[in-house]
């Protein structure tokens, strides 16, 4: 067991709900999906163990699980976008485009 303080899995999961998504890179993204992971793992231990839970205090947690399954439904939508976007480049680079600049529009008709 090691000796530094975890913040709990509410909290954690507040700090990555406040995370602005669009602004990360492919890297930030997918580093992100692994803590947010971890993160949900964490709040469904919380949630699952045998104490007695105030009904606010199970409101909060089914409120933060949700909201946690969405952030996670949006950034492995931000990925798989990224992913693609990436492909594309490095494919209209390998045909010789010159529209494969980041940014502009790909094909032109």
């Amino acid at each position: 067991m090691s000796d530094t303080l975890q913040p709990s899995p509410m909290i954690a999961a507040s700090e990555l709900l406040r995370v602005n998504l669009d602004a990360l890179q492919l890297d930030d993204l997918i580093e992100h999906e692994q803590e947010a992971r971890k993160v949900l793992a964490g709040l469904n231990d919380y949630t699952n163990q045998p104490t007695h839970r105030s009904a606010d205090e199970r409101r909060n947690l089914a409120r933060l699980a949700e909201k946690m399954r969405m952030h996670m439904a949006h950034l492995r939508d931000l990925i798989y976008a990224r992913k693609a976007a990436l492909a594309l480049v490095h494919a209209a680079e390998a045909e010789g485009a010159d529209d494969a600049v980041q940014g502009s529009r790909p094909f032109r008709f």
